[in-house]
């Protein structure tokens, strides 16, 4: 006889069995009365076949005892636990109501209700973890949903007390035996597919996997089978949320992927982390604050501090990099030969600056106004006879200044703002909605202004129209080729048309190569939904050739993705100035033919003529050709088009301390510190153009204190590895005592760690250690030559790590190749002569050393070394009683 034949109608005690409502894999669920108390309840029990398994049943009580220490409105609340008549069962609230798979339908949640859903759900599972208890089996399918949305969970049938038993010995132990999988397909963790041992983070995981489905409709790993599913769980990444639902905030994604790490360590270590980030972004969503002004969130980008880390990278150079590698969609600029303020207009020429445009949408929608801002505003700097404030500069605007302030501050006659509205309709076209205005400066009167309401398909001609009317209102004469470029029409794909916003919405976030490969991925998807969108070539194949230029993929395969997008670009775009750009962005960061690269940049500033970008990238590389004079000129132009972006600021700093201005540099340095004084990195640099400058360490520690979280030492990871304050004054054990505590993630930085560890030790005598560190900087270095056989610079550090070994030919070898791969870049190649001459220095070839080090004190380039700086650096401890040298240090 089957237990629904023996249970339903049945009284055991003063409980009625009235209908069976499901069952699991450890027992059945009716549905039943508690004739003593009038209500009806959910009555569980142990299947019985199995209720003699003594490890059922023992796991059948301990979710009894899980439940029963959870009193928590998002957890079913546990009544008793009894056993009748050799019945073995629990009594708990009846919850009303569907499972949360039922509710989704095999469909994504509006944004609204997942919130509802996704912060009950991880407020209760932060009450059940911090009760002791892991649920372990978590799914749609044991969370159910109330008719007002709330939430319950259910079926801790696999909970784990964690909290040890008496004696030391958790409880349930004897209930995970080694390699014995428990959970739901699908949503297990990667530890629980091992059988390994779990703790709460593995409800993370699952959690995860739950706020996936519930905001794409989708699970993030999928499988024809149990082995291909465990697969997909254990190696796969998920499809970025951005790419199924392009219209999710970007933070949201970065929120579900921290719960889904492969490794326990590298998730959220809490769920009430979760909920608190959760939380955090729905309030942001929701708040007006900074969307409700012209300005909005850019403002809040732009000044955004960036992440302190212990010993920050301060290498000169890093931020060329960054600044340049913004992509098609960013600029930057300054004034004057190493300016002190913003430069005066370029020309008597109108001078107009383009406001963010209000997103009067939903939250999520911001993206959408700033791509509408960005394309008016590349519209118009196409034009000649108007000059065009950069958009970097532009976003930095206080929201409060008037209309005249404005205008004063930059420079500008006119001002461009306006408000966009994206409207869906789930009955109709999709439509936005754009209302802007154009005011002159002198008088705030108010030029032109009107509505444009047409189907989202039409938004280029919205941004044509508008930007048509802005010159019209100017009285600026176009030329044929400026009319074509104001109507032209990217692509007929609006889909395609927000994967590449989303590319551009990447490129502005702090430059790295997670952010970078974000922005590849998002111009794959623009070119994959429309292989004939030239600019989403155009910016792909810049991309691909930065991750090359950046050695986060130096190989043949990465140049030859990024050749390929050009010659896409080029045909699709055979007289836009833009496919110009992006073919000297390749010339640039993948063949290092800078001379080539120039042409190219010169003749993109023909048909972009108020592009500051343009401008930095000319400047850039003429730097790398050692023309640092004509370089400074062209950012100082670039600067007047762009006067408070504070990147473009730092590399004129940079620029002029390459010519050994220092003073000049410095205050360059402070003036971006005044526009950006949350931004660490300004401080760094100032600091190390001190020990460049005057060798004060005692100066340059108190620039860094004066930091908004302040160190007492600099990395410099482009030579030896660390330019640390206490090296720097031979405070070796504390030197010592900080590197060997803090291993890097990063396997370029663990190298480079190892290695100034190992020179430290060496130099205070301690050659075990040296011998430990350096051998295990060679190994890692040795590693990413074979990775990316083209960076000079890892060739370079192995050299390095040869030399302090003692290992003397190598050493040269790898030193020599390097400087020979980097001979025709002027500006930092340069850096692989001094690293060749560390190496003869420590490689017993005094009179070489000296030699190279003459030569390059001579030079103009992106220097590390200086005569103050050789004065006091121990890395060239073992040249300091030659008279020769001392006498370069200015010590002779």
């Amino acid at each position: 006889m089957s237990a629904e034949q023996d249970l339903v109608g049945r009284q055991i005690a003063h409980y009625r069995v009235l209908e069976k409502l499901g069952a699991g894999g450890m027992g059945e669920v009716y549905l039943a009365e508690d004739t003593q108390l009038g209500r009806k309840i959910a009555l569980k029990v142990l299947h019985a076949g199995t209720a003699s398994d003594p490890e059922r049943l023992a796991r059948f009580r301990q979710e009894a005892k899980a439940l029963a220490s959870i009193n928590h409105p998002g957890i079913v609340t546990v009544y008793s636990v009894e056993e009748i008549d050799g019945l073995d069962f629990i009594t708990m609230e009846l919850v009303e109501g569907t499972t949360l798979s039922s509710a989704m339908g095999g469909s994504r949640l509006s944004l609204d209700r997942f919130f509802d859903i996704a912060l009950a759900l991880t407020d209760a599972l932060s009450m059940a973890h911090e009760k002791g208890v892991a649920h372990r089996d978590l799914k749609p399918g044991n969370i159910m949903v109330a008719s007002n949305w709330s939430i319950k969970i259910l079926d801790f049938g696999l909970a784990k007390l964690l909290q040890e038993a008496p004696g030391g010995q958790d409880e349930t132990e004897i209930l995970t035996r080694e390699f014995q999988v428990m959970g739901t397909a699908g949503y297990m963790s990667p530890e629980q597919l091992r059988g390994e041992t779990i703790d709460y983070r593995s409800d993370i995981f699952s959690l995860g996997v739950v706020l996936y489905e519930m905001a794409t409709g989708r699970r993030p790993f999928e499988g024809k089978s149990s082995l291909d599913l465990a697969t997909s769980i254990l190696r796969e990444t998920p499809a970025p949320l951005t790419d199924l639902a392009p219209e999710l905030p970007r933070h949201l994604g970065r929120i579900i992927n921290l719960c889904l790490g492969k490794d326990p360590d590298s998730r959220f270590q809490t769920a009430r982390d979760v909920h608190n980030q959760l939380r955090e972004l729905k309030n942001e969503i929701k708040t007006e604050e900074i969307l409700t002004s012209r300005i909005g969130i850019r403002q809040l980008d732009a000044g955004r501090p960036r992440p302190w880390l212990k010993k920050a990278a301060i290498a000169a150079g890093a931020v060329g990099l960054l600044a340049l590698g913004f992509a098609l969609y960013r600029g930057i600029g300054g004034p004057g030969r190493v300016p002190s303020e913003a430069a005066a207009p370029l020309a008597e020429t109108p001078r107009i600056v383009v406001l963010p445009f209000e997103n009067l949408g939903p939250p999520e929608d911001a993206f959408f106004a700033d791509g509408m801002t960005e394309e008016i505003t590349s519209r118009l700097a196409m034009i000649q006879g108007l000059s065009v404030i950069s958009r970097t500069t532009a976003v930095r605007i206080a929201k409060t200044q008037s209309i005249q302030e404005i205008g004063e501050e930059l420079g500008v006659d006119y001002v461009l703002e306006g408000t966009v509205r994206w409207s869906r309709d789930a009955d109709g076209p999709s439509r936005v909605r754009v209302t802007p205005q154009l005011i002159r400066v002198s008088d705030d009167s108010h030029l032109w202004a009107t509505t444009y309401d047409e189907v989202i398909e039409d938004v280029f001609d919205v941004q044509s129209a508008v930007a048509a009317a802005v010159i019209e209102s100017l009285g600026v004469s176009l030329l044929g080729s400026d009319r074509e470029s104001l109507e032209a029409r990217p692509t007929e794909s609006v889909s395609a048309y927000q994967a590449l916003l989303r590319a551009r919405e990447w490129t502005r976030q702090p430059f790295s190569e997670e952010t970078q490969r974000m922005t590849v991925q998002m111009l794959e998807r623009a070119v994959e939904l429309d292989p004939g969108f030239g600019l989403a070539w155009a910016g792909l194949a810049q991309h691909h050739a930065l991750l090359y230029f950046n050695n986060w993929d130096a190989t043949s395969g990465r140049l030859a993705l990024a050749k390929a997008a050009l010659d896409n670009a080029e045909r699709l775009l055979p007289d836009d100035p833009r496919a110009r750009l992006a073919a000297g962005y390749y010339r640039y960061y993948g063949l290092g033919d800078y001379q080539g690269a120039i042409e190219e940049f010169e003749e993109a500033a023909r048909g972009l003529p108020n592009d500051s970008e343009v401008m930095q990238a000319i400047g850039f590389a003429q730097r790398r050709l050692g023309r640092l004079e004509d370089a400074l000129d062209r950012l100082s132009a670039a600067r007047g088009l762009d006067p408070q972006n504070v990147d473009l600021i730092d590399q004129i700093a940079e620029t002029a301390q390459a010519l050994r201005r220092y003073g000049p540099a410095d205050e360059q340095w402070r003036q971006a510190i005044a526009l950006a004084p949350d931004r660490t990195v300004l401080y760094e640099r100032r600091a190390e153009n001190e020990l460049r400058w005057r060798g004060d360490v005692a100066s340059a520690r108190a620039i860094l204190e004066s930091a908004p979280e302040p160190d007492a030492s600099l990395f410099s990871w482009d030579r030896i590895g660390f330019l640390d304050l206490d090296l720097l004054e031979r405070e070796y054990d504390a030197v010592l005592a900080e590197l060997g505590g803090s291993p890097q993630d990063d396997p370029v930085k663990e190298a480079k760690r190892l290695l100034t560890l190992g020179l430290t030790a060496r130099l205070a005598g301690r050659g075990e250690q040296a011998e430990t560190a350096l051998e295990a900087s060679r190994g890692i270095f040795e590693n990413l030559v074979f990775r990316s056989p083209e960076s000079q610079r890892f060739k370079s550090g192995l050299g390095l790590a040869l030399a302090l070994l003692g290992r003397r030919e190598a050493a040269i070898e790898a030193g020599t190749e390097a400087v020979e791969g980097s001979a025709t870049d002027l500006f930092t190649g340069p850096r692989r002569r001094e690293n060749l001459a560390a190496i003869y220095a420590w490689s017993n070839e005094p009179d070489r050393a000296i030699e190279l080090l003459t030569d390059l004190l001579s030079q103009h380039y992106q220097a590390s070394i200086s005569p103050a700086l050789l004065a006091i650096d121990p890395t060239w401890e073992p040249l300091r009683q030659d008279s020769r040298f001392q006498g370069l240090a200015g010590a002779g």
